[in-house]
């Protein structure tokens, strides 16, 4: 159904709001079909010599059914070979470059895919950036650590500049500390969570294109992470300590959060080509599950295509063909590419646009060869910005930050009621849905206020509805018990992750967090829901309330810890 037309695309003069689309270019979606997928090859298809530029849409309006026409460009189309030999996938790859020099990327992809596909200027970019990096002390995100030292590494064997190796070695010690025994990586440094092989293998990836760079590589930390990886050669991989090809959050297949990929990527740099192409070729096939995945939905589409490529051509161009779809619906007027699932993400234009670095070759992680010769030599790139000084660590103390000075209260945190389910009860293939507005909860245990969480190891997940009258909010406010990790959601939407703290002495075992201006852009008028996975709750009261400001009426003073 279409929901939103944009006054200012060619859309406008065709369609409204509540048209039914139910095919296009003489062809009816099935029923067993997502109908994106035949639109978005049907926008593709319009856009070529063949079609002149007409996507003919088949709709139902007002109880009848119609066909519309809209005018789209003509371009050169995506060859046989795409995004190889392909004018149009250059075309893009261009205009997405553009698009981040000038609005910014969310993703960890940014300098992947600046350095995969860009020029001078978009390489100059990447050195002020990385040049940044850090460059002492340990490391507290292996997500972002892990990231970081892959960009780090391509950027240096692309560049050799000399600048950026103090950060390559303190990334190197930071994921040393950071790694688990059992040869993974989690969150952050070992202790409270478990192995994450996601990012695991991003910080083995890192480490391994380290030791290219000639920075010495601990080698049981390496021979820990190789044992880990070699469980998975074969299989689907695992989300987390879980059996290899266990941990399946699907119906058709597993959603691998680019797991398999990533595992090809590993093996081809650890020169294992042929145990690269075996989890490659895995891939290729599960291109019917790149919607879907744990938490956020990018990391499939990231990584799928950069494995992919070590499968053998055919495979490869399966693949490539049977996400077509999702590239070409991607694609924004203003150069972007943007995630079609959920996430967090919401400038997702690099990691989406790693699937046109493949042509370039240039990154090691998409199977460049090894260099002795730098491809962007340093003084090519231009004169550097000045990198500031890093302010020193003020004193802790009371900070002043700007908040309402009224506040709404949409859910009370000590009279109202939750459905609630233990996390090791969730069934696996629940695992990307249970957060959702269409979720049906009704076998979920009713809370009362004040009841407590009981023992619930593995930690709790809580659903609650809730109506706003209002959608002009700024920002927004959680109240919940103190010392508890976990995720908040709202509308599907994660808006918060929260990780364990000592509370403050009078806050009564409960915090109080700002939730800023991106969460209350996931607040609708009307029906809301508010869903959290807390950890650490223990035997205490399940409490936790939202608050929305600024608020026209003060419902009562609440304290921010």
């Amino acid at each position: 159904m279409v929901t939103r037309v944009d006054p200012q695309t060619p859309a406008a003069s065709a369609l409204k709001e509540g048209d039914v689309i139910v095919g296009a270019n003489q062809r009816l979606f099935p029923g067993w079909e997502d109908p994106r997928v035949p639109v978005g090859y049907a926008i593709a298809a319009a856009q070529t010599k063949a079609f002149k530029g007409t996507l003919t849409l088949h709709i139902g309006r007002d109880g009848k059914f119609a066909s519309v026409q809209i005018k789209l460009p003509i371009d050169a189309g995506y060859s046989a070979t795409w995004p190889f030999h392909c004018e149009k996938s250059k075309a893009i790859a261009a205009a997405a470059v553009d698009y981040i020099l000038k609005h910014g990327d969310d993703t960890f992809w940014r300098d992947l895919f600046l350095m995969g596909v860009g020029d001078e200027k978009a390489m100059a970019s990447v050195r002020d950036n990385l040049r940044k990096a850090q460059q002492s002390g340990p490391i507290g995100s292996n997500w972002f650590g892990g990231y970081k030292l892959l960009a780090l590494t391509e950027y240096y064997l692309l560049t050799h500049d000399p600048e950026v190796l103090p950060a390559i070695r303190c990334h190197v010690k930071g994921l040393e500390a950071n790694q688990m025994a059992c040869g993974g990586w989690s969150h952050g440094p070992p202790g409270g969570y478990g192995v994450m092989n996601q990012v695991g293998q991003i910080c083995f990836i890192g480490l391994v294109l380290a030791r290219e760079c000639g920075v010495e590589v601990a080698s049981k930390v390496l021979a820990r992470a190789v044992k880990l990886s070699g469980r998975f050669i074969g299989t689907y991989g695992a989300y987390g300590d879980h059996a290899p090809g266990v941990a399946k959050y699907g119906k058709h297949a597993p959603f691998d959060n680019g797991i398999v990929p990533a595992h090809a990527v590993l093996f081809y740099l650890l020169g294992e080509e042929a145990v690269a192409r075996r989890s490659a070729r895995r891939s290729c096939y599960l291109y019917r599950t790149r919607m879907g995945g744990h938490a956020e939905l990018i990391f499939s589409i990231a990584w799928s295509s950069v494995g992919a490529v070590f499968a053998p051509e055919p495979e490869f161009r399966m693949y490539a063909d049977n996400m077509l779809w999702y590239y070409e619906l991607s694609r924004q007027r203003s150069g972007a590419l943007t995630c079609l699932g959920h996430t967090r993400y919401r400038r997702s234009t690099a990691a989406l646009g790693m699937v046109l670095t493949l042509a370039e070759k240039r990154l090691r992680i998409t199977g460049a060869p090894r260099r002795n010769k730098p491809l962007f030599p340093i003084d090519t790139l231009g004169p550097a910005q000045p990198v500031k000084a890093q302010p020193l660590p003020r004193p802790a103390g009371p900070v002043k930050i700007r908040i309402p000075d009224t506040w709404d209260t949409l859910v009370s945190g000590t009279d109202a009621e939750y459905r609630c389910l233990a996390a090791d009860q969730l069934e696996p293939a629940q695992q990307n849905a249970w957060y959702g507005p269409g979720y049906e909860d009704g076998g979920w245990k009713l809370t009362k206020p004040g009841a407590k969480a009981g023992s619930t190891p593995g930690g709790i997940l809580l659903r609650r509805s809730f109506k706003c009258a209002e959608s002009d909010y700024t920002t927004l406010r959680v109240t919940l018990p103190s010392a508890v990790g976990g995720e908040l959601f709202l509308n599907g939407e994660r808006v918060a992750v929260l990780s364990t703290y000592r509370p403050q002495r009078g806050s009564k075992g409960l915090q109080t967090l700002d939730l800023g201006r991106l969460a209350a852009g996931a607040l609708r008028r009307g029906e809301n829901l508010l869903a959290a996975r807390l950890e650490g709750v223990g035997n205490r009261a399940v409490a936790v309330g939202l608050a929305a400001g600024p608020g026209g009426v003060e419902k009562r003073k609440i304290e921010a810890h």
